[in-house]
């Protein structure tokens, strides 16, 4: 090799080292532009500021005065596209474009630069519109460079660089353009990233903020409502032994009204066991709830006593895992109307069929006196006609002693019944406990003492004495089979003014002013069972032919028909009281003069219309009249009395009726006689009376009654006394 092929050889080695250290400077020069623009890259902010930054480092390349940003806009037409100018920098000394500007890019276009940088050269500058947004200005763009990258969540960008050199130029500038294109694509991600984070946290915690306010709104409402809620609820949790059974729970939380129906407050039993504040577990409670949380299926317990006095209707649900819920439905108030309820059922009941019994004892009573008047007559007039020593006397006197017996039991039916004939007046029942005194003695016997208080100044009752005393007599008799060992029979009177809270508690009561009778004893008192049968009739505990189960039924009926009311208080073996309530009288009234009755009773020749349907009665009553001088006329119906009358034509003193005959009552037979006889004269008989001539059982005033049955003395007396009065 000569030397001149040496010395161009070392030369051409020169020149290539000199263009690779140019490379290498200007790879060095790029690189740290390239840092320059990731450092301010990554100190924007937002999209605009990512975009205003890129441009002005781009700016420091010597080839690049102008460069802009654009995004991709729709123009109209859908094969037509643009792209509108959202940053731009110029090194020149005025902005040639504002932003918004549109430049026609094709979507052709932009596909390319998308996919790899574009060079245009002057000539294509002007379909593109940039010559038009440059027009006025200095600067001339002999090239241009559109490049794009792809970003994964922004708009994709288009940038705009523009050069007054050739396109040559700017391709060798492309590299760094497309590298930092690059990076502010990769920038852009992550912002969009940042701001879709930051966004979706915002969105999220308005979420929050909602449903927080939300949730409180929602459990206010539900502490409003536990709160409120007429109904007990607490929440408890079921605590398991070893083994794994139910032994115990805790509670976790009540409401007020479960305090006020427990009487048990949240501050004393909250996170504490039912064992701790009960003392012990109900296992009642404790198998129902356990087997709610074993099943998940509601329970209920229908009477549950939660407090003293108070109970509940308990229903168990199962909330989660080892909880359990308890609703409490107050009860109480419905159970005691449900049990007066029944209670007056069972009054109503016992009352009817008191009524059915009443009735069938009067009807039976009735016959049976019509029966007796005319087995007393026949053994009164018989009795007349025979010697009073002889063998026959003591046969109608034996038959006599056993009818009246008969008579006192029908009375007893007709006073259960409450259809015999009171004649009540003003009494004070102090006296006439007084006027039995004696007799209670020797009947009661000397193992039975007898205590007697009187209140002072008792009031006065309107009541017929004699049936008063019946009343006292049975009651101590039955006191005194109740004590065989012997005892104390306690007979007090007292005022009483009963008050809403007394009536209510003796039920059958009304409020005013009453005189209290009470009867009681230390015998072997009854049970409840006894007592629901107590004035029932024929209903007994005596032995067999001690006791005809009257006595009670018969002190029932007249206490009734006297206005008032009776109450009994007895148990097993510690006695028995009976308390009766007799209304009392407003004002002290004007007794009653009593007549005496004579033992003879004279006749008269007056004519007395006599008006009987039993057969036996009426021929016994026409004998008897008709041997005392009466002039008598016999009728068995109203009808044939009516025509009687119609058919006499001379006076007709006397009307001497039963009260219930076939057609019409007595009554009304004698008003239609009056019309036509108003000197006529009334004198009603019966062996019971309803409300025909007797309401309830008391008889009008100014009414002439003779009760059956009655033998003939009596009755001549009665008629003669009738006959009489003025």
């Amino acid at each position: 090799m000569t030397p001149v092929d040496r010395v161009q050889e070392l030369e051409e080695v020169v020149r290539l080292l000199q263009l690779e250290n140019d490379r290498l400077s200007e790879q060095a020069e790029d690189n740290l532009l390239l840092g320059q623009i990731g450092e301010r890259l990554a100190t924007a902010g937002d999209r605009a500021e990512l975009l205003a930054a890129m441009l002005e480092q781009i700016s420091l390349l010597k080839d690049i005065p102008f460069c802009a940003c654009c995004s991709a806009t729709a123009t109209g037409a859908p094969a037509a596209a643009g792209a509108r100018i959202e940053a731009v920098y110029a090194s020149f000394s005025h902005d040639p474009v504002g932003l918004g500007t549109v430049l026609a890019v094709s979507p052709a276009l932009y596909a390319r630069a998308a996919s790899g940088a574009v060079f245009l050269e002057a000539g294509h500058c002007a379909p593109i519109g940039l010559d038009a947004a440059l027009e006025g200005s200095s600067f001339e763009a002999r090239s241009i460079l559109l490049a794009s990258a792809k970003t994964t969540y922004a708009t994709t960008p288009l940038f705009l660089f523009a050069s007054n050199r050739p396109a040559e130029a700017l391709r060798d500038s492309s590299r760094i353009l497309v590298r930092a294109v690059e990076m502010a694509a990769a920038r852009l991600d992550t912002l969009f990233l940042v701001e879709s984070l930051a966004h979706l946290n915002r969105a999220l915690d308005e979420k929050v903020e909602e449903r927080t306010a939300a949730l409180a709104a929602s459990e206010k409402r539900f502490r409003n409502l536990f709160a409120s809620m007429q109904e007990g609820f607490a929440l408890h949790e079921l605590l398991l032994d070893e083994e794994g059974n139910p032994a115990d729970y805790r509670f976790l939380e009540i409401n007020p009204a479960f305090e006020a129906l427990t009487s048990l407050s949240s501050e004393s039993v909250l996170g504490r066991t039912a064992s701790e504040v009960l003392g012990s577990v109900d296992p009642l409670l404790l198998s129902h709830a356990a087997e709610v949380v074993r099943s998940g299926q509601p329970s209920m317990i229908p009477d549950y006593p939660v407090s003293e006095g108070r109970i509940a209707e308990v229903r168990l649900y199962h909330p989660q895992g080892l909880q359990f819920a308890l609703l409490l439905l107050e009860v109480t108030q419905r159970r005691r109307a449900e049990k007066e309820r029944a209670r007056l059922e069972g009054q109503y009941r016992h009352s009817q069929k008191m009524e059915a019994v009443g009735r069938l004892a009067g009807g039976v009573a009735h016959d049976f006196n019509n029966i007796l008047t005319a087995v007393f007559g026949y053994c009164e007039l018989l009795s007349l006609k025979i010697s009073p020593s002889s063998a026959a006397a003591r046969d109608v006197s034996e038959l006599r002693a056993s009818a009246e017996r008969a008579a006192s039991l029908t009375q007893q039916l007709l006073a259960f019944s409450r259809k015999q004939v009171l004649q009540p007046r003003p009494v004070e029942l102090a006296e006439i406990v007084r006027g039995i005194r004696p007799m209670l003695g020797r009947l009661i016997g000397e193992d039975v003492s007898i205590e007697f208080e009187f209140s002072p100044e008792t009031g006065l009752i309107n009541a017929d004495p004699g049936q008063i005393q019946q009343v006292i007599l049975n009651l101590a008799v039955n006191a005194r089979d109740a004590m065989p060992d012997g005892g104390v029979l306690t007979i007090s009177t007292k005022n009483l003014d009963c008050g809403e809270d007394y009536v209510l508690e003796h039920h059958v009561l009304t409020p005013g002013p009453y005189v209290v009778l009470t009867v009681s004893d230390t015998g072997c008192g009854m049970d409840a069972r006894t007592r629901s049968h107590l004035f029932e009739p024929f209903f007994t505990t005596k032995e067999a032919g001690k006791g005809t189960g009257l006595g009670l039924a018969t002190v029932h009926g007249i206490v009734n028909q006297s206005g008032g009311h009776i109450w009994v208080y007895s148990e097993p073996g510690q006695g028995t009281a009976f308390r009766i309530y007799f209304p009392r009288l407003p004002h002290p009234g004007e007794e009653i003069p009593r007549q005496e009755e004579s033992e003879e009773a004279s006749g008269g020749s007056e004519t007395i219309l006599v008006v009987e349907d039993s057969r036996e009665v009426r021929q016994l009553v026409c004998r008897v009249l008709s041997e005392k001088g009466y002039r008598i006329l016999e009728a068995a119906t109203g009808e044939e009395a009516l025509d009687l009358a119609q058919a006499e034509t001379g006076r007709i003193d006397l009307l001497l009726t039963d009260v219930v005959i076939p057609g019409m009552n007595g009554r009304r037979l004698s008003e239609r006689l009056a019309t036509s006889r108003p000197a006529i004269k009334v004198l009603f008989m019966s062996g019971y009376t309803a409300n025909l001539i007797v309401h309830h059982g008391v008889l009008d005033k100014g009414l002439n009654f003779l009760p059956k049955p009655f033998g003939p003395a009596t009755l001549a007396r009665k008629v003669r006394e009738v006959l009489d009065k003025s």
